[in-house]
């Protein structure tokens, strides 16, 4: 049997916004606190830290050879439009996989 691997997770920086029910929240712009800040929205920079779940809200970019996720969004159409011919293209030529994350305050 193979080992059972702990899930990944990596740390960001991002904006913390409500939900449009005002119920809970959910992070955007996230990324590195320089990226964040470069938006100049009045919203305080957040820690959050991101861990790889299949079934989790946020979608983001694992480019091949690399070692941190880009392009992390709270839905997979917000996701999606940042590959003009579809991200399953890309994952077919192997330019890198998706990841999907549940995100958390720090």
């Amino acid at each position: 049997m193979p080992p059972v691997l702990a899930p990944r997770s990596w740390s960001f920086w991002a904006h913390e916004y409500p939900t449009h029910d005002k119920k809970g929240t959910f992070f955007m712009h996230i990324g590195a606190k320089r990226y964040v800040e470069l938006h100049g929205l009045p919203e305080p920079l957040i820690e959050i830290t991101l861990t790889e779940d299949p079934t989790g809200p946020y979608y983001g970019w694992l480019r091949t050879g690399k070692s941190e996720p880009e392009m992390i969004y709270p839905h997979e159409s917000l996701f999606s439009m940042c590959f003009p011919y579809g991200y399953k293209i890309e994952v077919e030529k192997g330019e890198g996989q998706v990841i999907r994350f549940n995100a958390t305050r720090r």
